[in-house]
């Protein structure tokens, strides 16, 4: 009877801390119409999550599948609508689970080798901060993370059933497709959609410089990144494909098909050769799963369609340099020449700090010490554009083997998930191990270690395990 009271004064507390958040934020931020007209309406959002607090995942995904256009005006540089529903049901959650005294939310973090590692992990960063010659660009590093895991903890714990987590998976499907409509938009005006909007997200949050000056020419799309948002379309594209085969009827098929090639239409705007490279990863894999006659003829033909998108789409939107996916001179050269230089400057900052790197964030801060030691490299500090280099250099032998582990694991089960699941769950599974290998493929040319999308793939993927493993005793008992 206490514990109900609690329970109840709780949400009440939530509800009017989500009305006083919200309305404050509409009324002291900028005083943009549409900014204040979603204040309102988050108003009453709020207090809807609190009540239904499986909608918080449903609002999570569909907004998260927006990126920065959903960016609010809370702060200077835009706080994302997804976070704004997440840090307060992820709280929420935890908070309820006192109350209920359920050990499960504290005990279901350390069952499985995955999470372990996470966490192993997490404990090298904060003491990697030791080495940090610049501490609070590093606790900046280390509070994206912290998001990361907050958002991947919420996904594990909130998904519970085959129905929840096909219900999250349907909402991102249609959150991408509005999603990459908008990346055609961007192909047929050859702008990015924050330069059609001013530089500034949908409900008028000014955004970083590098989300709204880059150059025409390729789809930015709503991540802000033509990487970011190039894997996050192969991550879709994976989830499609599942679909295309998991379902029963033509109509469906034919409607994934369809969608399927939309997106790999956005891939190709992107111009981003690293986009291209997971694509045809995550195909590879996702087709080693596929029971037809000749289905290696089909890989090739679809190999073959995927080439004449991009001719049709380079004929269709003149204002994209898709030209620049097969060329290797002028800028695109000189990318691939920076990332061969920044191993090698890499590995001068790995052997100066083995074990635990140089901190978060510790190969942009080191560069200017380094640089000179590698003929032709850049004055000016840049990213390592390699996530494997940046895990070494940053975290050392320590945090690379930790983190590796967790890729490793999460694929391995999807693997073993493939061998005892039949049907759209077996094909949902190798979606998740296409998605992931995509993205492991991508981290040769990209940082993408604080990628939310990237531990969504990794919290759905050990969500969907921890869900089977449950009714398969083949697998390993939770």
């Amino acid at each position: 009877m206490l514990t109900t009271i609690i329970q109840r004064i709780s949400k009440t507390f939530f509800s009017i801390f989500g009305l006083l958040f919200f309305a404050g934020v509409g009324i002291l931020g900028p005083a943009y119409p549409i900014a204040v007209a979603f204040s309102i309406f988050a108003m009453f959002s709020t207090v809807f999550l609190i009540f239904v607090p499986f909608s918080a995942v449903l609002g999570f995904g569909f907004t998260q599948a927006f990126g920065e256009l959903f960016a609010l005006p809370f702060t200077a540089g835009g706080f994302r609508l997804s976070m704004a529903i997440l840090l307060p049901a992820f709280l929420f959650l935890v908070i309820s689970a006192v109350l209920r005294k359920d050990k499960d939310i504290f005990v279901i973090p350390f069952k499985q080798p995955v999470h372990l590692m996470i966490l192993a992990f997490f404990i090298v960063m904060a003491l990697s901060l030791i080495n940090s010659k610049n501490l609070k660009v590093s606790i900046m590093q280390v509070q994206q993370f912290v998001y990361c895991i907050i958002m991947y903890l919420f996904i594990t714990i909130s998904i519970k059933d085959r129905d929840s987590l096909r219900a999250f998976i349907t909402v991102l499907l249609c959150a991408s497709f509005l999603v990459a409509i908008l990346g055609l938009v961007e192909a047929a005006k050859g702008k990015s959609i924050f330069i059609l909007l001013h530089g500034k997200s949908l409900f008028g949050a000014h955004l970083s410089s590098h989300s709204v000056s880059g150059p025409a020419q390729r789809i930015w799309g709503t991540a802000g990144d033509p990487e970011f948002y190039g894997i996050f379309m192969n991550f879709i594209l994976a989830l499609t494909l599942a679909s295309i085969f998991g379902s029963d009827s033509w109509k469906q098929r034919l409607i994934f098909a369809i969608f399927a090639i939309l997106l790999v239409t956005n891939i190709i705007g992107t111009a981003y050769k690293g986009a291209i490279l997971a694509t045809f990863v995550s195909i590879v894999i996702f087709w080693n799963f596929i029971e037809m006659s000749g289905k290696w003829m089909v890989l090739a033909a679809v190999v073959i369609l995927i080439s004449i998108i991009g001719v049709v789409a380079s004929s269709a939107f003149t204002k994209l340099n898709i030209e620049r996916l097969v060329s290797l001179s002028g800028e695109a050269g000189g990318t691939v020449d920076l990332r061969k230089r920044n191993i090698v400057i890499g590995l001068h900052m790995l052997k100066s700090y083995p074990f635990i790197g140089t901190g978060p964030d510790g190969f942009v801060i080191q560069y200017p010490r380094y640089s000179h030691l590698v003929a032709g490299s850049r004055t000016k500090a840049i990213k390592a554009h390699n996530t494997y280099i940046q895990i070494l250099v940053e975290y050392g032998i320590l945090g690379f083997t930790f983190l590796m582990s967790v890729f490793f694991i999460t694929f391995i089960r999807m693997f073993q998930l493939t061998k005892v699941l039949k049907g759209k769950d077996r094909f949902l599974a190798a979606g998740f191990m296409a998605a992931l290998g995509g993205y492991m493929s991508m981290m040769m040319t990209s940082n993408l270690l604080l990628d939310l999308n990237l531990w969504l793939v990794i919290g759905l993927s050990v969500a969907m395990y921890r869900i089977f493993s449950v009714q398969s005793s083949v697998l390993v008992p939770e």
